[in-house]
């Protein structure tokens, strides 16, 4: 069995999330698909009866179903339709999982400011457990054979299987098996299995209410055994499903009115700062005391022309208190929370006082569970930092969905700006302004698909594709939900100690002197020696305290 857990074990980069990717193979045809979203409710009222479900699309629009096409090519092998859970581990990585088992990577956070240090100590590998139980009992998939008689193995190492009609069957499970023939062309339809609108069906199987995003990967295997290492790739469907959870466990949100999910009100992520540091790859920084002087070969530079990069990356915990009423339990971070903070860059311009020369909206959306670290950046222009003077780099969370929609409201203005340029030739990225920030902003890199180089770090010229691409991915993002994040009530610690949300509840202050650069041959960049490191965190939940501290110090990810 260990063999087949390591074969299916599949790792997602949190810079190319694969949302509708599609691969050629050698028989049937390439498996297309709009996101599967499902949000299931159990509770019994007028308006949501007992064993009652919704399918809820996304603006971007949806399916429930899709095709394998014509297999005659792969006659006697096998279509394998397999469910994995998806979570982000510990730097930020997204990983799926077909058996629900997290990556043991020996990785921890130093310095750790939670409770938690890593994924064992908060309890993530149950939970992660628990993730899958709900998407292998809760779906299911109707499988239909257009040819005719429907063959399958009656007998699956993971997956029940119950014949409907003479060529249809109902299967549920991790990784269900159908066998090709001659004439065979397969229609697939994920729906939700009945018994999990049932308050005491979830009861006595232990199904947790969470959100959970899943990946359905469909393959072409010779045998159905689980044992086969050459299996064809046809493709993966990105999905969503989240089993709601009901109001006598937390306060949820009931405005949007029927036809919409209600998510819970009250959020249970602790956010704080990780090492803060400032880089640029050009050469002259390290040599001039006003970093603002551009002279020739910076103009000639165009990665110099787009400044410095401010690398600010939150330490999360996305761990909370447990909810249970009459054999139903669930947690404010068994779902998504969007961790958005209002950041200003201060600089001082006499003893006493303070300039404000940088204010943005910088945020990520977390996964539930989620602890580790998230590397996120901002572009600055050179004038903004002098060698010798001193900094405040303040983070300040506050009214979460409002904060959410204003940090996406910025993207919505880089996309105006791209589309005013030209889509013929190629565009200097560091012409655009803020453009230059989607490469460092989590959420995104998390998130879109198809981002081409620019966004991550290489070329810095655009092209007519690359345009389109971008344009394409960030209207994906942007129009994903009406109904997500809710507008939250409280947010919570672990022990169920909270504080209204639709206010301050957390200001972090990082005060430094730029003492000068020093290059990092390795990484090839050139890096500021940040000294006097002083950190003061104001917050009634989190709690409040001042203190200096050294660059060993920072919170940053360990990996053994």
């Amino acid at each position: 069995m260990n063999q087949i857990k390591k074969m299916f074990f599949f790792i997602l980069s949190a810079s190319i999330f694969m949302l509708g990717v599609v691969y050629d193979a050698k028989s049937c045809g390439k498996v297309k698909g709009k996101p599967i979203q499902y949000y299931i409710n159990y509770e019994g009222d007028t308006e949501h009866k007992e064993g009652f479900f919704d399918y809820f699309s996304s603006s971007t629009g949806s399916s429930d179903s899709f095709d394998v096409g014509d297999c005659n090519k792969s006659n006697g092998k096998f279509i394998v339709l397999q469910m994995s859970p998806v979570y982000t581990d510990m730097v930020f990585s997204e990983l799926g999982s077909a058996y629900g088992e997290i990556n043991q990577d020996g990785c921890y956070i130093e310095n750790s400011p939670f409770k938690f240090k890593d994924l064992n100590d908060s309890g993530f590998a149950d939970f992660f457990k628990k993730q899958r139980k709900l998407i292998t009992t809760c779906m299911q998939t109707t499988v239909t054979d257009s040819s005719g008689d429907i063959k399958f193995p009656e007998q699956q190492f993971d997956c029940s299987v119950k014949k409907i009609s003479r060529n249809q069957v109902l299967m549920r499970g991790g990784n269900c098996y159908v066998k090709v023939g001659r004439d065979s062309t397969f229609k697939y339809k994920i729906d939700v299995n009945p018994d999990c609108t049932k308050r005491e069906f979830l009861k006595q199987n232990e199904i947790s209410p969470m959100d959970i995003k899943v990946l359905y990967n469909v393959f072409i295997s010779s045998n159905a055994s689980g044992h086969d290492v050459n299996m064809q790739y046809l493709g993966v469907i990105d999905g969503r499903v989240a089993l709601l959870a009901g109001k006598e466990l937390l306060p949820i949100a009931s405005y949007m009115g029927t036809g919409f999910p209600n998510w819970p009100i009250v959020a249970g992520a602790q956010v704080d700062l990780a090492e803060v540091s400032i880089v640029s790859k050009d050469s002259n920084t390290s040599n001039n005391n006003n970093t603002g002087n551009n002279n020739t070969s910076n103009n000639n530079n165009k990665m110099a022309r787009q400044g410095y990069v401010l690398k600010m990356p939150f330490v999360v915990s996305n761990t909370s208190f447990q909810a249970c009423k009459d054999g139903i339990c669930t947690s404010p971070s068994y779902f998504k929370f969007p961790a958005v903070a209002e950041v200003t860059l201060k600089k001082r311009i006499s003893d006493q006082q303070y300039k404000v020369v940088d204010k943005w909206y910088q945020g990520v959306i977390l996964n539930p569970g989620f602890l580790g670290v998230v590397n996120l950046e901002r572009r600055i222009p050179f004038d903004l930092i002098t060698i010798g003077d001193v900094y405040i780099l303040e983070a300040k969370f506050s009214d979460i969905a409002m904060s959410y929609q204003l940090y996406k409201d910025g993207m919505k203005q880089m996309l105006i700006a791209l589309e005013s340029y030209s889509a013929t030739g190629s565009v200097d990225i560091g012409e655009i302004g803020e453009l230059g920030q989607l490469g460092t902003i989590g959420d995104f890199s998390h998130d879109l698909p198809d981002l081409p180089d620019i966004i991550i770090g290489g070329t810095n010229e655009m092209n007519a594709e690359m345009i389109k691409k971008m344009l394409e991915s960030l209207r994906l993002l942007l129009d994903l939900s009406n109904s997500w994040p809710p507008y939250y009530s409280k947010i919570c610690e672990t022990s169920g100690k909270c504080v209204a949300a639709n206010k301050e509840f957390n200001r972090i202050k990082i005060k430094f002197i730029v003492e000068g650069f020093f290059e990092d041959r390795e990484k090839g960049l050139f890096v500021a020696k940040m000294g006097n490191l002083k950190k003061r965190q104001d917050s009634e939940l989190f709690g409040s305290y001042e203190k200096s501290f050294t660059k060993e110090e920072w919170p940053r990810i360990q990996c053994q």
